[in-house]
């Protein structure tokens, strides 16, 4: 017989921000089937919602006896860019997706002056510092590049996947060694340095009946400098996730009789601790 997939009776149920469709599911014993069948019925989209995920459940299944078997299908549907990371991936596949987007920071020196005007401009050298004034260094908020990505991975059995307890203990931790990580479909792969990648936890994902458990990781990276001047200080090497914290000293400015501020020492701090990021077995 026809594998069918029927929109259950009321079986709509959500609002704005997410919804779930559930579907009963009849004519195959193969639970692959039964996902796949899904997969083809459910909406891509349900008005401006985009379908995020689906799920399979027996209802009551014979081998042997397609017509006797029922399936209980979920598709769900929420607000996300990318609806295929959420497509069902075979045990033991990983899924990578990245952004560069939304990001800001402040800072409190340029690249360089492209452009000085008035009286005092030729005199005040203020070592390319944004908002000198007697009272400090007020700075600029511009907007940067994060590297923002996460990892869903579909771990075999339970044996496969990293414990909880070393799951828990490396949550803002910053990768000790380099760090890599390939997509299964794409090859997309990520590569950083050591110190470039903060892990910022994982979640589980839905329930399955493969015995396969997934999880999702979450990340953020920034590259290491090297070389960075500040002022008149040169030579400053910072890692990804480290602070440069700057002191400044007021001055006097020849000539103009004004106080402006010089950088006087720079220090970069730690405040992530280091971890074996091995242990996630991505």
């Amino acid at each position: 017989m026809a594998v069918t997939c029927v929109l259950k009776y009321e079986g709509e149920s959500g609002g704005d921000k997410s919804k779930s469709n559930e579907y009963v599911i009849n004519g195959t014993d193969d639970y692959d089937v039964a996902v796949s069948t899904l997969e083809a019925t459910a909406p891509g989209l349900e008005g401006t919602l985009v379908r995020t995920d689906v799920n399979v459940k027996e209802i009551h299944v014979e081998d042997g006896n397609p017509d006797r078997c029922y399936w209980l299908g979920t598709a769900t549907y929420g607000e996300t860019q990318f609806p295929a990371q959420q497509k069902t991936i075979e045990p033991g596949d990983t899924v990578v997706r990245f952004s560069t987007k939304g990001g800001s920071q402040h800072v409190n020196v340029s690249r360089q002056i492209v452009g000085a005007f008035g009286p005092g401009s030729a005199v005040a050298d203020t070592k390319n510092l944004i908002g000198v004034s007697p009272r400090g260094v007020e700075g600029a908020d511009i907007g940067i590049a994060v590297f923002d990505f996460t990892v869903r991975k579909a771990f075999t059995n339970a044996g496969a996947a990293p414990s909880l307890t070393d799951i828990y203990l490396l949550g803002y931790t910053v990768n000790a060694a380099n760090f890599s990580v390939t997509d299964s479909h794409t090859g997309l792969t990520i590569a950083c340095d050591a110190n470039e990648v903060l892990f910022r936890g994982a979640e589980m994902g839905g329930e399955r009946t493969d015995g396969a458990i997934e999880m999702m990781f979450d990340f953020a990276a920034r590259p290491n400098e090297t070389g960075r001047i500040v002022g008149d200080i040169n030579g400053i090497d910072k890692k990804g996730h480290e602070l440069l914290d700057v002191w400044y000293r007021p001055y006097e400015i020849a000539g103009l009789d004004l106080i402006g501020q010089k950088a006087h020492a720079v220090y970069i701090h730690q405040v992530y601790s280091e971890g074996d990021f091995s242990k996630l077995n991505l």
